[in-house]
């Protein structure tokens, strides 16, 4: 399980799955909600993974918190609040399993990010609710394949 000490971003390689660039666009990954509930929800500020990835915790909490799931670089947060310099992922968020990052996973709580990480910068940065909007209109975010647990190993 996670140490108290939890890295925020990484120098490890990742395969992230991260989607064609339009010319002159920004590639994107996945997307913590659906289309529908980006629309029902009335969210004013997305943001985008612009580290190597940032962790997904159980509580805003570093020291205390354990990590649930990962976004990795170019994937986008749908925050259903802000606190602080916490944002909150709303009970059934798609995020990336921890230890198999080509896969998504729908949280089964809240989960919540930090933005910026006194050791590794910043996080994650504001990303505009048009542009969010328009990848889903072009059908732009990566639909990686669920990942299912199966006892304590990791199946997909």
């Amino acid at each position: 399980m996670p140490s108290t000490n939890h890295e925020m971003a990484g120098s490890e390689p990742l395969s992230n799955g991260v989607g064609v660039q339009e010319p002159g666009r920004q590639s994107v990954g996945i997307v913590s909600c659906t289309s529908s509930h980006f629309h029902a929800r009335g969210v004013g500020l997305a943001f985008i993974v612009q580290a190597p990835f940032a962790l997904i915790l159980d509580t805003p909490d570093l020291s205390a918190g354990n990590i649930i799931g990962v976004l990795c670089a170019a994937d986008v947060a749908v925050p259903s609040r802000i606190d602080g310099p916490w944002i909150e992922l709303p009970f059934g968020s798609f995020m990336r399993h921890p230890k198999v990052r080509t896969g998504r996973i729908r949280s089964q709580k809240q989960g919540w990010m930090i933005a910026e990480h006194k050791d590794f910068g910043c996080l994650l940065r504001p990303f505009s609710i048009t542009e969010v909007e328009r990848c889903f209109i072009a059908g732009l975010f990566i639909k990686l394949p669920f990942v299912k647990l199966s006892g304590s190993a990791v199946a997909s």
